[in-house]
């Protein structure tokens, strides 16, 4: 939900809310991966940690700018 405000608010680029939608979404249907098809289900996880990491640092960055200002 957060990613979703970011696209709304002008604080945060447009890149940062689509790194935390990507990398939030992997997560979320972890679940249903787990439940359909269990021989990966596994895999969102570790593929929404790259992103995660990047819409982090992204934050990160734009908070830091901001706290200069």
């Amino acid at each position: 939900m957060i990613s979703l405000i970011m696209l709304q608010n002008d604080v945060f680029s447009r890149l940062t809310a689509y790194f935390g939608i990507l990398a939030n979404g992997a997560i979320t249907i972890t679940p249903l991966t787990m439940i359909m098809i269990p021989s990966i289900g596994w895999l969102p996880i570790p593929l929404s940690a790259i992103p995660l990491l990047i819409w982090y640092l992204l934050i990160g960055i734009k908070l830091y700018k901001l706290s200069k200002e």
